[in-house]
């Protein structure tokens, strides 16, 4: 009997289903049944009811005696843990979108680490959709996003914003300013950054769908944008990384799109935890060496 085999008994007796158990733990409902399936051959006796058409999951007089052995089994865990970190360790949980991870937030993990001696750190890559999900669960501290959704349980405050740059390839043809109408989607690596960009996307160019290329992968963008006369828009994060980087050239744009703003979200505004402030205050200096502006002073 393990962590997981506990857990994924439990979130089936609280949520009263394998589906909506499975949502809850983000497994599949084949991972959930296989967990399952191991603790009952463990213990030698079945679980659960399993008939065609109940819809909420029954116990066999087994499961309803395994229940309050599950609780305790999962305290006695948790306990035990605690008795092997007692010396006063933390672990931030913690989430930001792919090219925020990929293009800032490296040098500030980094310094974190330096510093902060005492904490530990669970960083994960998530979309905002998914980010929001898990600070409504309890199961993230913070998150860094660029496209706000509402929420009633979770604060987003908006916390720096930065231009979008044209870049191309250091051997192209193209010379600055350009400006949108002078530019062809046939040549374009199309990445969806924030919902502004793509409205100033399809006023100028149309659907994404007609660019040359169409993706959500940044190491791809890097391995094509330096060829022939290909050409992409992106944060100023992003593009100064790949210029320190890379053979490729920062271009400024007539009539570009709106700056990208990245959001804070936090379960409550008013309890920021003090390891997430010490790494938004190096975020923060470290994006003034950038030259990127900071709008979330006196909001956290």
């Amino acid at each position: 009997m393990n962590q997981a085999e506990v857990d994924a008994f439990l979130a089936i007796v609280e949520s009263g289903s394998l589906t909506r158990a499975a949502q809850k733990l983000y497994l599949t409902q084949s991972t959930l049944s296989s967990r399952l399936d191991c603790l009952e051959k463990e213990l030698g006796a079945p679980l659960l009811i399993r008939k065609k058409g109940i819809r909420r999951v029954e116990l066999t007089e087994a499961g309803k005696k395994m229940v309050p052995v599950a609780k305790k089994w999962k305290k006695l865990w948790q306990e035990t843990k605690e008795i092997i970190w007692k010396e006063d360790r933390q672990t931030m949980f913690l989430s930001t979108i792919q090219s925020v991870q990929t293009y800032l937030m490296g040098p500030v993990y980094r310094e974190f680490l330096d510093r902060a001696d005492n904490c530990d750190m669970c960083i994960l890559a998530l979309d905002s959709g998914d980010t929001y999900k898990l600070i409504e669960a309890g199961e993230l501290e913070a998150g860094l996003i660029a496209n706000p959704g509402y929420s009633r349980t979770v604060a987003s405050i908006p916390l720096f914003q930065e231009p979008m740059c044209f870049v191309c390839g250091a051997g192209s043809s193209y010379g600055g300013p350009v400006h949108p109408a002078s530019l062809s989607v046939r040549n374009e690596i199309y990445l969806e950054w924030h919902p502004e960009f793509v409205l100033w996307h399809t006023y100028w160019f149309g659907d994404g769908r007609r660019c040359r290329v169409e993706t959500d992968n940044m190491q791809l963008l890097e391995q094509l944008i330096e060829q022939d006369e290909y050409w992409s828009v992106l944060p100023k994060s992003a593009a100064l990384s790949m210029e320190g980087r890379m053979d490729v050239r920062i271009l400024p744009i007539e009539d570009g799109p709106e700056d990208r703003v990245v959001y804070l979200l936090l379960k409550h505004k008013e309890d920021c935890p003090p390891s997430v402030r010490i790494l938004l205050q190096m975020l923060k200096e470290y994006l003034e060496k950038l030259g990127i502006l900071w709008i979330g002073e006196g909001k956290i």
